[in-house]
C-alpha cells in the first residue's frame, strides 16, 4: 500500500502504515508487503495498487486536469483513495484542499457521510465506531459507487493511531478515548485494507 506524493505537498504519518499492515498480518490471512512506497499519480505503478494514501495537514495546490483525469480512472477501474488528515480543522489547509479535489475528480458525486451500513463497516469486523486519534468528527466520509468506496476521507487522524516509534512506543495520545479509540482506529483500517 503506497502513500500518494502530491507536487509540494509533505507526507505526514509515513510510518503509521507499517503498523497497520503489521496489526492486519497477525490478525487477517491478509499477508500484505510491509514496504510502503511514495508513488505519484503519473506512475506506472499506480494502478498496481488497490488502495493509495494520501495524509498530510497542510493544504495543497489544485492538480492540472491531466491528474485529476488519471485518479479518476484509477479510482473508477477499482482503487480506493484513503485520505487522513493528520492535524488541523474542516475548512482550512487540507481539509478545504482536500474537498476541492474530490469535488473535481466526483463533481455529481459529493462526499458524503458513510452510513454504517457500508461495506466498509463490515468487511472484516462489525464496527460503528472510527476510532483515530482525535475524533473531530465521529464519522467518516466518503464517495462510493454501487456500495464499493471510491474515496475515504478521515478528519480523525487515524494514522497518528497507528503510529509508533521504533522501540514500539505509540507516538501520538489517543484522545479523548485512549486505547478503545485506538483499537477502533485499526479495526477501522484493516477493514479498509481487507
Amino acid at each position: 500500500v503506497p502513500y500518494l506524493q502530491l507536487p509540494g505537498l509533505k507526507i505526514k504519518r509515513n510510518k503509521s502504515l507499517q503498523m497497520l499492515l503489521m496489526t492486519t498480518e497477525r490478525r487477517t490471512s491478509l499477508r500484505p508487503k510491509l514496504k510502503s512506497p511514495v508513488i505519484s499519480i503519473g506512475s506506472p505503478s499506480l494502478f498496481s495498487y488497490p488502495l493509495v494514501i494520501l495524509s498530510a495537514s497542510s493544504g495543497f495546490k489544485p492538480l492540472g486536469q491531466k491528474s485529476i483525469g488519471r485518479l479518476r480512472m484509477y479510482l473508477s477501474a477499482g482503487g480506493l483513495l484513503f485520505a487522513n488528515m493528520a492535524e488541523g480543522s474542516k475548512g482550512q489547509g487540507f481539509d478545504r484542499s482536500f474537498r476541492r479535489l474530490a469535488a473535481k475528480l466526483f463533481p455529481r458525486q459529493p462526499l458524503r457521510r458513510l452510513s454504517s451500513k457500508h461495506t466498509l463497516f463490515k468487511s472484516f469486523y462489525i464496527t460503528r465506531r472510527y476510532g483515530g486519534r482525535v475524533i473531530n468528527r465521529p464519522y467518516v466520509e466518503g464517495v462510493s459507487r454501487d456500495d464499493r468506496a471510491m474515496i475515504v476521507y478521515s478528519m480523525n487522524d487515524h494514522c497518528g493511531a497507528w503510529s509508533r516509534d521504533s522501540f514500539g512506543n505509540w507516538l501520538y495520545p489517543v484522545v479523548p478515548g485512549g486505547a478503545s479509540q485506538r483499537e477502533h482506529a485499526f479495526r477501522f483500517g484493516i477493514n479498509l485494507l481487507m
